[in-house]
């Protein structure tokens, strides 16, 4: 995956930035300071279900990161998705006690802002007809998160 800038299509036009997969383009973004051209480190994960793949481990440089998820209902009616790094710990996503047919996918792990941190793109939603992709970056976290929401783009079936 590459990142790179594209000219603006009309005068007036914001600038912004592509996130392009060879040789299609996999997920575009536009006005998010935080990235900049230039190649960047994937952990080559690719829709990745923690329901059917399990736990996520991913590791950049001496961070290891896990994605994974957590119920205290056996029939996990209240799943939550949490993202850990040595001892912290955040929460993605809860479900607050519904599912229909949900997923909990990991579209894309890497260092997309190279502040040597994990960056995603998850898709997670406890209705199988709702896909919120997230883009997660590091640079975007707060106080005592990991990650921090940069885009958003849903879709419906």
């Amino acid at each position: 995956m590459d990142v790179r800038d594209r000219p603006n299509d009309f005068a007036g036009d914001d600038e912004y930035v592509t996130g392009q997969s060879r040789p299609d383009v996999t997920f575009a973004v536009r006005c998010i300071s935080q990235l900049r051209t230039g190649p960047i480190v994937s952990a080559r994960i690719a829709n990745w279900s923690l329901q059917s793949d399990g736990p996520l481990s991913v590791t950049l440089g001496r961070r290891e990161y896990h994605v994974h998820i957590e119920s205290a209902r056996a029939d996990q009616a209240d799943p939550q998705i949490v993202l850990t790094e040595g001892g912290r710990r955040q929460v993605l996503y809860s479900a607050d006690g519904f599912v229909d047919e949900p997923h909990y996918d990991v579209a894309w792990a890497g260092d997309l802002d190279r502040d040597d941190q994990l960056d995603l793109v998850v898709n997670l939603h406890r209705k199988y007809s709702w896909h919120p992709y997230r883009l997660l970056l590091s640079s975007m976290a707060t106080k005592g998160q990991l990650v921090g929401d940069a885009a958003l783009f849903e879709t419906g079936d």
